[in-house]
């Protein structure tokens, strides 16, 4: 008996597994899962792109500076460089020498100077001690043991200038009493004078009576009257003498009394001149170690030479040129960056900020996140003449991590910050083009 196979047979005698039909219906399948997982994509990428965000940012560039910003060290009189001590990236403590300039005023000028002004601070001793009536002036142990010679030398002038006055004064003392005894002399002979001339008054006043008597003649009585009259011009000359001899006793102690004043005068004369040219002196003396002492430039402050502006030795610094920039050491770091114009409107204080270093690099590091200090007022100028508004972000750390390894933020280091200055869906970026164009559809200039 002939038997027939149909399709269903021919493939189970070939031993397939499966059947056109299941063929179709896992084909249906296939598409259907296709489906599905394209509609879920879809539908997650919308969700994505409706509630999704990205940030708005404002991209700048920057650098890297201290926040008092870098110190500048300059030359008040300028000069000849002698010596640099230091190079760019040194650390420098606070007084430690940087430069050296040759000096203008040399140093035996400057010790003529103070070997001036030491003479005239002794002979100010000297002088005090004279116009105080001191023995001897006095001198510190310090300034005898440094300066013993001059002032052995002011001792001498003390003395010498102590004996000359007291021998005036002796000479003069000698002449008034020479004088006080002629005075007196002449005091005593008027006493006895004026005594003999009342006897001789007596006498006369006797002839006279005698005379009436004519118990004596006139020849006698007039004998009488000439020697009363002579000792009357005697008494009347010494009275002249006696008011002349004591008008020159005054007069010599007068002349004492000046020999003193005219010594105390002089003394105080020298020592006003002498605490004069002392005030000058010492004036040029401050000038003069100023001005040794600013042939070395010296740090102001602990920290890091910046910019050297003087590389050459015998090179010449102009007055008030700046000779050492340095960055203080421990000052907090912050980044001083470039806004351009258009963003001005969007970029407020306190944003947050995303700081990139600007180098190849920049992708084996971390972020530093920061935030807007501050916004100029005004525009300031680039070199090539763009205007920007500069922007001072303070950064939460002062290096890049990049896991086993840091990169230290340095003063001069150029960095990007991009602002944050908003958030928009991930539709808002795709469409947001499309939408705004809408503004400016359907329109004829």
């Amino acid at each position: 008996m002939k038997k027939f196979i149909d399709d269903e047979n021919v493939f189970a005698v070939l031993g397939k597994r499966t059947t056109p039909r299941e063929n179709v219906d896992k084909g249906k399948k296939t598409t259907q899962i296709f489906f599905k997982l394209f509609a879920g994509i879809f539908v997650g990428f919308f969700v994505w792109g409706m509630v999704g965000t990205l940030d708005i940012v404002s991209m700048t560039e920057g650098e890297v500076i201290p926040s008092t910003q870098v110190k500048s060290i300059q030359h008040l009189e300028g000069g000849i460089v002698r010596k640099i001590d230091v190079h760019e990236g040194q650390r420098v403590k606070k007084g430690q020498a940087l430069v050296h300039l040759e000096q203008i005023i040399s140093g035996a000028d400057l010790s003529e100077l103070q070997v001036r002004t030491t003479s005239l601070k002794i002979r100010i001793v000297r002088l005090e001690a004279e116009a105080k009536g001191l023995d001897t002036p006095e001198f510190s142990t310090q300034m005898k043991a440094k300066f013993g010679d001059i002032i052995g030398q002011e001792n001498d002038q003390f003395q010498a200038r102590q004996n000359d006055l007291k021998n005036r004064m002796a000479t003069q003392k000698e002449v008034i009493s020479q004088k006080e005894f002629n005075v007196r002399q002449m005091k005593d002979r008027l006493v006895n004078m004026r005594s003999t001339l009342k006897l001789h008054e007596e006498k006369v006043s006797i002839s006279e009576e005698l005379m009436l008597d004519e118990l004596t003649n006139r020849y006698l009585h007039l004998d009488l009257l000439t020697r009363m009259n002579e000792l009357k011009g005697t008494i009347s000359d010494t009275k002249s003498s006696l008011s002349s001899a004591s008008s020159a006793l005054k007069e010599s102690q007068t002349q004492a009394q000046q020999i003193e004043t005219s010594a105390m005068n002089e003394v105080q004369n020298e020592l006003n001149d002498s605490r004069g040219n002392l005030r000058e002196l010492n004036e040029r003396l401050i000038k003069f170690e100023d001005s040794v002492s600013r042939t070395v430039v010296r740090a102001t402050v602990d920290g890091t030479v910046k910019t050297l502006h003087v590389v050459t030795e015998g090179g010449v610094i102009r007055a008030g040129d700046p000779v050492v920039d340095l960055v203080p050491e421990g000052d907090r770091l912050v980044i001083e960056a470039q806004l351009p114009t258009g963003d001005i409107g969007y970029v407020k204080v306190g944003q947050h900020v995303s700081v990139k270093l600007a180098t190849a690099d920049a992708a084996h590091f971390k972020d530093i996140v920061g935030k807007v200090k501050s916004i100029s007022p005004d525009t300031l100028m680039t070199p090539e003449g763009m205007p920007y508004y500069k922007v001072r972000i303070d950064a939460e750390k002062d290096y890049f991590d990049g896991g086993t390894i840091q990169y230290q933020l340095y003063p001069g280091m150029r960095v990007v910050a991009n602002i944050t200055t908003g958030k928009r869906s991930v539709f808002g970026y795709i469409f947001g083009p499309v939408f705004a164009s809408f503004g400016s559809a359907l329109q004829e200039r």
